[in-house]
């Protein structure tokens, strides 16, 4: 019986789910509330990784199977959109290509963008640019189609639009807090690419962080 119930134990440990730390980011950075980088604990450091809700359906994911960065655009449900494949986005004559998988722990796909390919992708949302996005089609339909930055909002029930001041800032707070709870060390990584292309916002962002002691 002792047998039985320890194996019962040991079989009820390993699935449960990892533990997580939630890391919100002060309102006073970037203007809005309730950004936060959420970070899940596993048995080995390798398999940490922390997620960042940077405007409604995209989110940074960096650790475990992300690597140094990756950069998901949510799409649909595996009943309506390919979760293999080719995908990615074209826009001022750059056509920049990512892998389409799952969002973790659900049944909804994304569009991972991963480290340079993540870089460029965010470096242009610093703007107002248009987007043509494609993915694979899938049980015959095609949901291909194209969007503007000032189009993506920050939640599904609300008006207030991405702006660069709260791209720059969550990105930051991204690296900053993954740097501390995964296994990829580089808090700066990309600083010279997002900063290159939007200098003032970047460089207004990084005083409110080190004004408020949220960086080094």
């Amino acid at each position: 019986m002792r047998v039985i119930i320890s194996s019962l134990l040991i079989l009820l440990v390993s699935a449960m789910p990892l533990m997580a730390s939630v890391f919100p980011l002060k309102e006073e950075v970037i203007g809005v509330p309730n950004l936060k980088t959420e970070c899940s604990t596993s048995s080995s450091q390798n398999n940490d990784f922390c997620k960042t809700q940077i405007a409604y359906q995209l989110t940074l994911y960096t650790g475990s199977n992300f690597g140094q960065l990756s950069f998901a655009m949510w799409q649909g449900t595996d009943k309506y959109s390919s979760p293999e494949g080719v995908c990615g986005v074209k826009y001022s004559g750059k056509n920049i290509k990512g892998k389409k998988g799952y969002i973790p722990g659900s049944d909804f796909t994304a569009c991972y963008f991963t480290d340079g390919r993540a870089l460029e992708v965010l470096a242009a949302m610093t703007e107002e640019t248009r987007f043509d996005y494609y993915e694979p089609v899938y049980k015959g339909k095609n949901r291909d189609g194209g969007f503007y930055t000032s189009d993506l909002k920050l939640g599904w029930l609300t008006d207030l639009g991405m702006t660069s001041e709260v791209l720059i800032g969550g990105y930051i707070h991204h690296m900053a807090v993954s740097a501390k709870r995964t296994s990829f060390s580089n808090a700066y990584y990309g600083h010279v690419v997002i900063g290159a292309s939007s200098p003032w916002t970047f460089g207004k962002i990084l005083s409110k962080f080190k004004y408020y002691d949220l960086v080094n």
